[in-house]
Protein backbone atom coordinates (compact mmCIF):
# COMPACT_ATOMS: atom_id res chain seq x y z
CA UNK A 1 0.00 0.00 0.00
CA UNK A 2 2.56 2.51 0.62
CA UNK A 3 4.41 1.53 -2.49
CA UNK A 4 0.89 2.66 -4.51
CA UNK A 5 0.98 5.87 -2.20
CA UNK A 6 4.09 6.49 -2.68
CA UNK A 7 3.79 6.18 -6.74
CA UNK A 8 1.18 8.58 -6.41
CA UNK A 9 2.57 10.89 -5.08
CA UNK A 10 5.08 10.77 -7.05
CA UNK A 11 2.86 11.11 -10.33
CA UNK A 12 1.49 14.21 -8.65
CA UNK A 13 4.90 15.83 -8.00
CA UNK A 14 5.21 15.21 -11.93
CA UNK A 15 2.10 16.61 -12.44
CA UNK A 16 2.60 19.83 -10.25
CA UNK A 17 6.16 19.83 -12.09
CA UNK A 18 4.46 19.58 -15.43
CA UNK A 19 1.19 21.74 -14.98
CA UNK A 20 3.77 24.48 -13.54
CA UNK A 21 5.99 24.11 -16.77
CA UNK A 22 2.55 25.00 -18.43
CA UNK A 23 1.76 27.68 -16.99
CA UNK A 24 5.25 29.52 -17.53
CA UNK A 25 4.98 28.96 -20.83
CA UNK A 26 1.21 30.65 -21.25
CA UNK A 27 2.23 33.60 -19.44
CA UNK A 28 5.29 33.86 -21.88
CA UNK A 29 2.76 33.26 -24.85
CA UNK A 30 0.21 35.82 -22.89
CA UNK A 31 3.47 38.37 -23.04
CA UNK A 32 4.18 37.41 -26.63
CA UNK A 33 0.83 37.85 -27.85
CA UNK A 34 0.09 40.95 -25.97
CA UNK A 35 3.77 42.60 -27.67
CA UNK A 36 2.30 41.41 -30.60
CA UNK A 37 -0.97 43.12 -29.97
CA UNK A 38 0.95 46.42 -29.62
CA UNK A 39 3.05 46.23 -32.92
CA UNK A 40 0.10 45.26 -34.74
CA UNK A 41 -1.32 48.32 -32.85
CA UNK A 42 1.33 50.53 -33.56
CA UNK A 43 1.43 49.42 -37.27
CA UNK A 44 -2.14 50.14 -38.09
CA UNK A 45 -1.74 53.85 -36.60
CA UNK A 46 1.64 54.21 -39.00
CA UNK A 47 -0.59 52.88 -41.90
CA UNK A 48 -3.79 55.34 -41.02
CA UNK A 49 -1.33 57.87 -40.60
CA UNK A 50 0.51 56.98 -43.99
CA UNK A 51 -3.15 56.56 -45.60
CA UNK A 52 -4.06 60.56 -44.60
CA UNK A 53 -0.94 61.45 -45.71
CA UNK A 54 -1.39 59.80 -49.39
CA UNK A 55 -5.06 61.58 -49.37
CA UNK A 56 -3.58 64.78 -48.68
CA UNK A 57 -1.64 64.82 -51.43
CA UNK A 58 -3.80 63.40 -53.56
CA UNK A 59 -6.24 66.04 -52.44
CA UNK A 60 -3.60 68.46 -53.05
CA UNK A 61 -2.27 67.17 -56.57
CA UNK A 62 -6.09 67.08 -57.46
CA UNK A 63 -6.52 70.61 -56.94
CA UNK A 64 -3.29 71.70 -58.48
CA UNK A 65 -4.33 70.30 -61.63
CA UNK A 66 -7.65 71.46 -61.83
CA UNK A 67 -6.17 74.82 -60.96
CA UNK A 68 -3.83 74.32 -64.33
CA UNK A 69 -6.85 73.15 -66.05
CA UNK A 70 -8.49 76.30 -65.76
CA UNK A 71 -5.70 78.22 -66.49
CA UNK A 72 -5.55 76.96 -69.57
CA UNK A 73 -9.10 77.06 -70.48
CA UNK A 74 -8.32 81.20 -69.01
CA UNK A 75 -5.56 81.46 -71.53
CA UNK A 76 -6.17 79.63 -74.67
CA UNK A 77 -9.24 81.75 -74.50
CA UNK A 78 -7.29 84.50 -74.20
CA UNK A 79 -4.97 83.53 -77.29
CA UNK A 80 -8.42 83.33 -79.39
CA UNK A 81 -9.73 86.26 -78.07
CA UNK A 82 -6.29 88.36 -79.10
CA UNK A 83 -6.15 86.39 -82.72
CA UNK A 84 -9.93 87.62 -83.59
CA UNK A 85 -8.62 91.31 -82.42
CA UNK A 86 -5.70 91.16 -84.62
CA UNK A 87 -7.76 90.05 -87.25
CA UNK A 88 -10.54 92.62 -87.07
CA UNK A 89 -7.87 95.09 -86.97
CA UNK A 90 -5.37 93.73 -89.04
CA UNK A 91 -7.15 91.49 -91.47
CA UNK A 92 -7.00 87.92 -91.25
CA UNK A 93 -4.01 87.46 -92.94
CA UNK A 94 -1.62 90.14 -92.16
Amino acid sequence: MSDRIDKLESAVKKLAGDVGEIRTEQKAQGKRLNQLSVDMSQGFGEMATAIKELQRTQSVLANAMTAAMKQLAVDKSLEVRMQRLEDAVFGSKH
